[in-house]
């Protein structure tokens, strides 16, 4: 079972120079990459929405994106164990947001004091986090 909890930290810290990089990375990408990361669809979303979904990510979470997508391009080499561990803290981040719009309710209020989800969107954050990984894990980038 995919909890809450098990978020890891980030590997990297990050600085004002990657900030900018990733910001530019992500108002630059293709729209394949942006309907990638976010989940949406171009025939419904528009800039606005990449944008939207852009500006609700921690800094941190988009330096993780750019990283991520960096290592799976081939333009950083990760160790196993770091490209894993960035690739879950993405997922979970991605599902979160998901859980979030879905139910229109933040985490936290889908959460028990110890962080873990309630049962009743615990089931659906396991089903988002199982998608969102087969659509990154699956696409060639």
């Amino acid at each position: 079972m995919k909890t809450k909890e098990n978020k890891t930290v980030t590997r990297h810290k990050s600085n004002l120079t990657d900030n900018v990089t990733a910001n530019q990375w992500w108002e630059n990408s293709t729209t394949e990459t942006k309907e990638l990361f976010s989940g949406m669809n171009s025939d419904t979303a528009s800039g606005y929405h990449f944008r939207m979904f852009w500006k609700k990510l921690a800094q941190s979470d988009r330096d993780n994106m750019y990283q991520y997508w960096q290592y799976r391009t081939g333009v950083i080499e990760l160790s196993a164990d770091d490209a894993n561990s960035l690739q879950m803290e993405i997922i979970c981040e991605l599902a979160d947001i998901a859980l979030e719009t879905e139910y229109g309710k933040s985490c936290e209020d889908m959460c028990d004091d110890n962080g873990s989800f309630y049962e009743e969107y615990q089931d659906r954050f396991n089903d988002l986090y199982d998608d969102i990984e087969d659509r990154l894990l699956n696409n060639n980038f």
